[in-house]
């Protein structure tokens, strides 16, 4: 019992040490127990033993060797023969004794640091165990694929820094790059910085800015040329801007000394284009370059011309400095006058590069040093200076067009500048980062024609009806480096307008018109001997024709039947041919304004809409009620209703522009009554959908034709005497509707011998009244095909362009004439006259020059007009017109009597020379 007691007294986790005790004194064979148990036992089936023993047996034995890894063995790496030296042992392998054991891999010293140790203790953690290992074979749980270790997170890729690479032109034979020049004036000494520094948050207005000034030039040029070349080429360009910098003549040692340009020099980077500490932005140094460094040499000088901020939107921009304390313009009297103020008034606007440019209203400028008179200061502002730029509140910024940026052109120039040609003909250069038609905000008002959102119209008057065309193609080119001349050439008309297509989706593609507007240009049929304005006028003309056949493409049927853009649903997006045909046909309508065509089937609320800005409210009641009468009515009447109202008076109308009848606006409220009100106008006159879609931006990026100094036509229009609507208004002028459009422009002229010619006419016929001059005046108020059957017969002779179906029309032969006569169906609304009369056949003056006189003699028997498209003059043989009043005629025949062969004599003349200049 004492041992049961003391048994009892035990505490309850030390009995089973008791019990084992016990055990040994009861069983004395069991007291030799070995060392180590069998590192691999072997369990034994049981069956039917109780919990406690089968815990006692599960239990792990415990573990007295030396752990072995369950790794394959390494296989030992051969360190390179450099790394012997440091390495000592000529194999390479893991050398922690905590994880590997060495002598089993062979490696008994190993010189590796501590770096190395952690790298390969990380890689033998991290790579998978082997099923083959011994752990597997031991009765104890295994162990899983070790987890990875640690990983650094991915670098991002790095992005590519910016290089001449980014800004050559593709498919050029030459590496060629795109550059942009900036011109820095002289420092100024009484504001703005005291160094020359580079403006990257203010980039594009600095751009602007310098661009306003007469200071910016865009080029293309190999990588090949000389840095001296582009000094030279900027010089020159700067001559003969708009402002007319001039530069003091410079005096040499030696001719070979002034080769080197001086005038201007190379800005560079000022201690590799590190900020100072207040911020004013990277710094600006003079570098003078050898005279044979290459545009390639200075790309490679990545500290001082070449850093990543030198390549923006694709463009290379090298800065250039102005040698001097100022520069200088020459008057029209050849006087020089200094312009120190030029640098005072840029650089107080930009005294560092900062999160705004300082505003100019302060700025105060004389315009010279030197001007003698208030005229010559005036003249001086208005060449050097811009408007005064208008900060304007975001929403009023659709009420009035912005201010032209740009300068007025100089009295004195009366002839364009010759475009430099130094290193060939360039390739054009992508479109200027601004426009001086800035982007429009293409939303509807929300009411139209009322009190508080009428439309104020500005307009300088810089552009006159009489030179509306000159003045523009001077202003296209002035400030805007080496344009190349357009030149146009083809055997027949066909083959001239497929040039000429193909040059204008050339330069749609680059988004700059410049070349197209060049003064010097010249188109050349070259089977016919025709060249001049009269042969660019007809291929304007029947390059627009061929698309307007197309109409199911561009156009829907509007009020009075005109045409308005049509443009497909959301839903389908646009092809990129169709975008490109849509901003063909814009740039072609732009040339037909500018060479002061008419587009009649075109509603021309559509130009006005684009002209100023996409602005619907241009499209005002007096404008309106001028070109659409019956739907400003229409309009007026619905205004007058309320959101109440019932709408059946409207129904055809709200049926064939919104697709739905009256009911379908019974349930509506104020804003949805003035939204139907403004879609009433918008619709029939403009189009079927918002500008924000693909065709009609392209149809207005490419009727804007703009140029890369900025100008471009909504903006001339913008600013023609009266506005641009005085400017539609004058191109309707242009068009024939009938024969007294023509007969007010037709001069009638007579031969030397018209009185015996007269006499002659008048003794043939019997009719002592007739003159030549009626004969013409009865054809033009004819109407309908003269000989019919003849007529059919010589279709085959007509130019494919020439819509005989309009014959009926009482304006047909009437254009026709004036089409043969000037190389378009319209009269020329700057004033200019047609002559018409007739002429000696024997003399030298009729034919092709350098014909001989049986060439004439050929020609004369057969009628044929001699055409002068460039002096909008036609002649006709006279003598034939006598032999065709000698004829007999019989009333059931062909022609029946003189006036209808007269007639058909004419019109076939007329027609056959449309296309063809058979005589020019």
């Amino acid at each position: 019992m004492a041992t049961n007691e003391n048994h009892n007294n035990i505490p309850p986790g030390f009995q089973i040490i008791h019990q084992f005790r016990r055990f040994l004194v009861d069983h004395p064979e069991y007291n030799n127990i070995p060392a180590a148990l069998p590192s691999t036992p072997t369990p034994a089936a049981r069956t039917g033993a109780s919990a406690e023993d089968e815990n006692r047996d599960n239990s792990a034995a415990p573990v007295r060797d030396r752990y072995e890894s369950a790794r394959a063995q390494t296989q030992a790496l051969v360190a390179p023969p450099s790394y012997q030296s440091a390495l000592g042992p000529a194999t390479l392998a893991p050398s922690n004794p905590r994880h590997v054991n060495q002598e089993r891999l062979g490696v008994s010293n190993l010189n590796t640091s501590a770096v190395n140790r952690d790298r390969v203790n990380h890689a033998l953690a991290t790579l998978p165990r082997s099923s083959t290992s011994s752990l597997a074979v031991r009765n104890r749980r295994t162990r899983g694929p070790a987890r990875g270790g640690p990983v650094l997170a991915s670098r991002p890729q790095r992005r590519a820094i910016p290089d001449v690479s980014h800004c050559l032109e593709a498919n050029a034979d030459t590496p060629t790059a795109r550059i942009i020049v900036l011109v820095y004036p002289p420092l100024s000494q009484h504001a703005g910085p005291r160094e020359f520094l580079v403006y990257n948050i203010l980039h594009l207005d600095f751009l602007e800015i310098l661009e306003e000034n007469h200071l910016l030039y865009r080029y293309i040029l190999p990588l090949n040329t000389r840095v001296n070349d582009v000094l030279r080429m900027a010089h020159g360009d700067m001559v003969v801007s708009g402002a007319r910098f001039g530069f003091e003549e410079t005096i040499r040692s030696s001719a070979a000394a002034a080769v080197a340009v001086t005038t201007v020099q190379p800005l560079g980077l000022a201690d590799r284009g590190r900020t100072s500490a207040h911020f004013t932005g990277p710094r600006l140094r003079i570098i003078p370059q050898p005279l044979e460094t290459t545009l390639h040499e200075l790309s490679l000088d990545r500290n001082h011309f070449a850093d990543p901020g030198s390549f923006r939107d694709g463009s290379w921009i090298i800065r250039l400095a102005v040698m001097g304390t100022e520069l200088s313009y020459i008057s029209s009297d050849g006087r020089r006058h200094g312009h120190d103020c030029l640098g005072q008034h840029i650089y107080s606007l930009f005294p560092c590069d900062g999160n705004s440019m300082r505003s100019d209203d302060d700025v105060n400028t004389s315009g010279g040093e030197e001007v003698d008179s208030e005229e010559e200061e005036r003249t001086v502002a208005r060449l050097l200076w811009l408007p005064r730029r208008v900060l304007r509140d975001p929403a009023s910024t659709a009420s009035a067009a912005p201010a032209p940026a740009t300068v007025s052109a100089p009295p004195a120039l009366t002839r364009p500048p010759r475009s430099r040609r130094v290193l060939g003909d360039l390739p054009v250069p992508r479109a200027r980062t601004r426009s001086l038609s800035p982007e429009p905000d293409f939303s509807l008002p929300r009411r139209i024609w009322g009190d508080e959102n009428t439309y104020q119209p500005h307009s300088r008057g810089d552009f006159s009806p009489n030179r509306f065309t000159h003045d523009l193609r001077q202003w296209a080119v002035q400030g805007a480096g080496s344009v190349p001349p357009l030149s146009i050439r083809g055997a027949n008309i066909d083959e001239m307008v497929d040039a000429f297509v193909a040059v204008i989706d050339r330069l749609g593609r680059t988004g700059d018109y410049t070349q197209l507007l060049n003064p010097e240009r010249s188109f050349v049929m070259t089977t016919d001997e025709a060249v001049g304005e009269g042969v660019e006028r007809e291929v304007v003309h029947a390059a627009l024709q061929r698309e307007l056949a197309d109409e199911s493409t561009y156009f829907n049927h509007g009020e009075d039947n005109v045409l308005t853009l049509r443009i497909l649903p959301s839903s389908i997006p646009a092809s990129p041919a169709r975008l490109v045909k849509f901003k063909r046909l814009g740039a072609l309508c732009g040339l037909a304004h500018i060479l002061g065509q008419s587009i009649p089937p075109i509603s021309v609320a559509l130009f006005q809409y684009i002209v100023n800005h996409c602005d619907l409210r241009a499209l005002s009641r007096n404008f309106t009620y001028e070109w659409f009468p019956a739907l400003t009515r229409q309009v007026l009447d619905f205004l007058a209703t309320s959101e109440t109202d019932d709408l059946s008076a409207f129904q055809t109308h709200l049926i064939t522009y919104h697709g739905a009848e009256a009911a379908a606006f019974r349930y509506r409220d104020r804003a949805t009554h003035d939204s139907l009100g403004v879609h009433m106008l918008y619709l029939p006159t403009v189009a079927n959908d918002t500008f924000e879609k693909p065709e009609p931006t392209s149809f207005r990026t490419g009727y804007l034709l703009a140029c890369r100094n900025g100008v471009n036509l909504p903006w001339a229009i913008r600013n023609f005497e009266g506005g641009s609507d005085t400017f539609f208004s004058v191109m309707e002028t242009s068009r024939i509707s009938s024969a007294d459009s023509l007969l007010a422009v037709l001069d009638i002229v007579n031969a030397p011998n018209s009185a015996e010619l007269l006499d002659s006419l008048r003794g043939i016929t019997g009719d002592i009244t007739l003159t030549f001059h009626m004969l013409i005046e009865r054809y033009l108020r004819g109407i309908g095909t003269p000989c019919p059957a003849m007529f059919a017969a010589a279709k085959g002779a007509f130019h494919s362009i020439i819509d005989l179906d309009r014959i009926d029309s009482p304006a047909f032969r009437s254009q026709m004439l004036a089409w043969a006569a000037t190389g378009s169906p319209f009269v020329d609304p700057a004033g200019g006259r047609i002559s018409l009369g007739p002429i000696n056949t024997h003399g030298e003056g009729y034919g092709v020059p350098g014909s001989t006189a049986a060439e004439r003699d050929v020609l004369a028997r057969e009628g044929t007009f001699h055409i002068q498209t460039c002096h909008r003059s036609i002649r006709f043989p006279v003598e034939y017109a006598l032999r065709l009043a000698e004829a007999r005629y019989v009333p059931e025949g062909e022609p029946r009597d003189f006036q209808e062969a007269f007639d058909y004599w004419f019109l076939t003349q007329s027609l056959i020379a449309i296309g063809r200049h058979s005589m020019m």
